[in-house]
């Protein structure tokens, strides 16, 4: 059986701050956006918010899926 070599082994992979990793940045655009109206920012309309929280989830998913997929380290807060 052959070991995967693109996951991280906690045991030798050095750690990196949460705020470089691409799967924690990939989730802010859909948070910001989701938060947004409670926060008192308008988007436009209700049709134009909608499609900014469609494009910043659909981006939000691709940039987790590249961060996970290119991960080589664990991350620390």
């Amino acid at each position: 059986m052959q070991e995967d070599t693109n996951s991280p082994d906690p045991r030798t992979a050095s750690t990196k701050p949460f705020w470089k990793s691409k799967t924690i940045v990939g989730v802010l655009p859909v948070v910001i956006a989701s938060a947004a109206p409670s926060l008192g920012i308008e988007l436009g309309d209700e049709e134009a918010q909608n499609l900014v929280q469609l494009i910043s989830a659909l981006a939000s998913l691709i940039l987790v899926i590249i961060g996970r997929k290119a991960a080589k380290q664990n991350i620390s807060f």
